[in-house]
């Protein structure tokens, strides 16, 4: 499956969750207004804006330094997506290199959590 289909129906299923999903409207509701930018090397660059009505896809959208970033590989993407993966493991991907992050602490590793492995709390 290539990367904007993931990206698609990863983004998908969380709109569809707001309607349910109280703690998800709470985030989405914190974050608004501001962007994840996601730097997959050498394949694509991507921008999602985040709303209180969801996440939505932004292209020439300016970004600015409130805004989050990850860069990773597609082998690393790839690992993410197949697995859960904890605080712990994701920061162990930041301190060897695999990931590149800004603006990105343990409650936004949460909130991206939430979102790829539906969980609620």
């Amino acid at each position: 499956m290539n990367l904007n289909r993931i990206l698609t129906k990863n983004i998908d299923e969380v709109n569809k969750r707001i309607e349910s999903d109280d703690a998800l409207v709470n985030i989405l509701n914190k974050y608004e207004g501001r962007c994840i930018v996601i730097n997959i090397k050498d394949e694509m660059k991507r921008t999602i804006q985040i709303s209180k009505n969801g996440l939505s896809f932004r292209n020439n959208v300016e970004t600015n330094q409130r805004d989050m970033y990850v860069e990773m590989d597609r082998n690393t993407l790839n690992k993410i997506i197949r697995q859960d993966f904890n605080f712990f493991q994701i920061m162990t991907m930041v301190f060897l290199g695999k990931i590149k992050i800004r603006n990105i602490g343990a409650e936004e590793i949460d909130l991206v959590r939430r979102m790829l492995y539906k969980e609620s709390s």
